[in-house]
């Protein structure tokens, strides 16, 4: 049996953006050769709860996930080992992001920092990159770890 570890739900207060979702467990590789997952926010008939329950929340009931992640680390490109399933949809005002994320093996799970703002480059993570700008090079990032942490930052020219 596949234990489930939860990531918190982020939300932001911005509607139909483009999203780009990478995450340091199991992302999609840049390259031209790959195919990255896509996704489109769902309108939601009922505001979700934010607290950590995707599956049982009825908000994101008929909402069908994005999945199909591949590994950034330790191995860029190859198929991801545990599956992440990413939920979005919005409301007249919020954009909501639902995300489970799945692993054989929880007990082994290493957060080493759970500070606001901490780096999430050397732990398990979910990253949202939101685009306003349709660049590609400026955007706000939006992240959490398996203990709940928040993260925000700000990319410019990247």
């Amino acid at each position: 049996m596949v234990s489930i570890t939860r990531c918190q739900a982020l939300c932001a207060g911005l509607i139909a953006l483009p999203i780009v979702i990478s995450s340091a467990a199991s992302a999609q590789q840049l390259s031209s050769e790959s195919v990255r997952p896509t996704t489109q926010a769902v309108a939601l008939t009922a505001v979700p709860t934010i607290d950590g329950e995707v599956l049982g929340d009825a908000a994101w009931a008929g909402i069908t996930p994005t999945s199909g992640f591949t590994q950034v680390r330790p191995n860029e490109g190859q198929a991801a080992t545990q599956n992440t399933e990413v939920f979005v949809g919005f409301s007249d005002d919020t954009l909501y992001i639902g995300v489970m994320a799945y692993d054989e093996n929880p007990e082994a799970i290493l957060v080493t920092d759970s500070r606001r703002d901490s780096p999430l480059d050397d732990t398990d993570s979910f990253q949202v990159i939101i685009d306003g700008l349709l660049d590609r090079q400026n955007g706000y990032v939006f992240g959490t770890n398996p203990s709940g942490m928040e993260f925000d930052a700000q990319v410019i020219n990247e």
